[in-house]
């Protein structure tokens, strides 16, 4: 068990990582590497799921050793040295599954209240927020346009010298430079 411990360590801000690009790239189509997330983030968004594997892995090895301590698997020596580890690895991939369905979830529910222009629920770290954008210039280059100056659109944060917004009435992600917009919060539903 000690040995697991430097194996998770590495492991859960992967797959907190795995999860904040789920939530962003399959919901929104903004790039992963755009927002930036803390560590802690990243282990606190896998955490919960990771607790959840190591528990039920747990209790298939307690009920293999209880079944082996009574002597209920005498004669399947087979079957536990390959069936044990099995099920483990089924139990662990279940709870990455589930994990990601999970982010894909908060994803459409971020989007739902996007598009009834209310703030959506942050996401282990991630905090989205309805914006008014106005262009500086008559003809603004936008990555994946047109850009929408009328409606609030939905931004994650800044990157680098880019913001990434996603306009809820399309459905796409949007991509501007900042010395060529000026970005406002959104008070209602329409923009100025």
């Amino acid at each position: 068990m000690p040995a697991l411990v430097p194996a998770l360590a590495l492991s859960l801000p992967w797959f907190g990582g795995l999860l904040h690009m789920m939530y962003l790239q399959a919901g929104f189509g903004v790039p992963s590497d755009a927002i930036n997330v803390s560590v802690y983030s990243s282990c606190a968004a896998s955490l919960k799921l990771a607790g959840l594997a190591l528990g039920l892995a747990a209790v298939v090895l307690a009920l293999a050793g209880w079944m082996r301590h009574y002597h209920q698997w005498v004669h399947a020596r087979g079957m536990v040295r390959i069936g044990v580890p099995l099920l483990n690895l089924l139990i662990i991939g279940i709870s990455l599954a589930a994990g990601l369905a999970g982010a894909e979830a908060s994803a459409n529910r971020a989007r739902t209240a996007a598009t009834a222009s209310t703030v959506p629920a942050p996401y282990y770290g991630i905090r989205s927020r309805p914006v008014c954008v106005t262009s500086l210039a008559e003809r603004t280059p936008v990555f994946n346009g047109p850009l929408s100056t009328t409606r609030p659109l939905l931004t994650f944060s800044t990157s680098g010298d880019r913001v990434w917004l996603w306009d809820p009435q399309l459905g796409e992600s949007l991509s501007v430079r900042l010395e060529d917009v000026v970005v406002t919060e959104a008070r209602s539903s329409t923009c100025w």
